[in-house]
């Protein structure tokens, strides 16, 4: 699982989280230093488009909430998927919290399309 996390953070000191029966790998981490391996990842993979869209849509008041397959994760590869149903593994739960989402997409994934 630490593989896959690496995607979006090389920072390995991920903490276990449990809730009931469930468990869950967590990072918490402050400033826009902590989104840099997914700001290269996005223009490696030039899918900035496909992300600004991912991000705008699941913006909502100060939380950008959005959902990776976690095989593609793995490989390396980013993905993003919808909740259930897309990633045979369950996805990658990412939440960003911020003053300005809007700002931060702008930033993190600007669009690439030229206006006429």
């Amino acid at each position: 699982m630490k593989k896959a996390l690496s995607i979006i953070t090389p920072d390995q000191n991920l903490e276990e989280v449990k809730k009931g029966y469930k468990s869950f790998i967590g990072l918490e981490k402050k400033g826009i230093a902590a989104l840099a391996q997914l700001f290269s990842r996005l223009r490696d993979e030039m899918i900035l488009d496909a992300a600004r869209k991912a991000l705008f849509s699941s913006t909502k008041e100060n939380v950008i909430s959005f959902h990776l397959n976690k095989q593609a994760a793995f490989a390396g590869r980013i993905s993003f998927c919808k909740p259930t149903g897309e990633s045979p593994l369950g996805p990658i739960s990412v939440h960003i919290r911020c003053t300005d989402p809007e700002a931060l997409i702008e930033w993190l994934a600007p669009s690439t399309s030229r206006k006429q």
